[in-house]
């Protein structure tokens, strides 16, 4: 049974850009090298993951077993850009079909550096305009977006956790940047999880009270 989920690309959604940019010449361009984030989950390792970045796919995609639901984390001090949701996802640029759950963060230090996690599960702890320190959760790995089996359209609600994993862009003045030589995977968030689980029910109570 293959699955197979559809990733959006946001250059267009922010008025921007969708030049894919090599680390190299983002250094040289910069003049500087750019400073290391975190990974974007507790855990993350080199080996999670499952599809690199290249032309085709302007992401690194990361995933293991039973991954479904697992933290999502800021890999700088950030910005909360927008929160994608079914309800806010502007069908002007992007096909229904993709219709998904993700966040877009700004680099606090950098704002011309921003990332797109994707993919996410529905309750999202953040909204529009917070401000997050690193390793701060963001969301939770899922499954949203697109998705095939065997060719045919699964409703979300039908997926279980089939299919899980995170796409991770990273963006540079709007043009897509590889990410992985910016992650330094020794830089592993500590997770309160008392403190995210805290989180995620405050914003729930939010959303079944019909607050944004």
């Amino acid at each position: 049974m293959a699955i197979r989920l559809s990733s959006p690309r946001f250059g267009r959604q922010l008025g921007r850009g969708k030049d894919i940019i090599p680390v190299e010449r983002m250094h040289a361009r910069q003049g500087k090298n750019m400073k290391k984030l975190s990974v974007p989950y507790p855990g993350c390792k080199r080996e999670h993951i499952t599809q690199g970045f290249h032309s085709g796919h302007q992401a690194i995609d990361f995933a293991f077993a039973n991954c479904y639901g697992t933290f999502l984390t800021a890999p700088s001090s950030c910005k909360v850009e927008k929160v994608i949701t079914d309800l806010t996802i502007d069908n002007d640029y992007y096909p229904a079909y993709q219709k998904g759950y993700g966040v877009l963060l700004t680099d606090y230090a950098e704002p011309r550096l921003q990332f797109l996690f994707w993919h996410l599960l529905q309750i999202i702890p953040v909204k529009e305009g917070d401000w997050l320190d690193k390793g701060q959760v963001i969301g939770q790995m899922g499954n949203s977006g697109y998705c095939l089996v065997n060719g045919v359209e699964v409703p979300l609600k039908c997926r279980g956790s089939k299919g899980s994993h995170l796409h991770f862009e990273t963006r540079l003045d709007g043009n897509y940047i590889d990410p992985l030589p910016l992650i330094d995977f020794n830089c592993q968030p500590k997770l309160d999880k008392a403190k995210s689980v805290e989180q995620f029910l405050i914003r729930l109570r939010s959303m079944l009270s019909g607050r944004n």
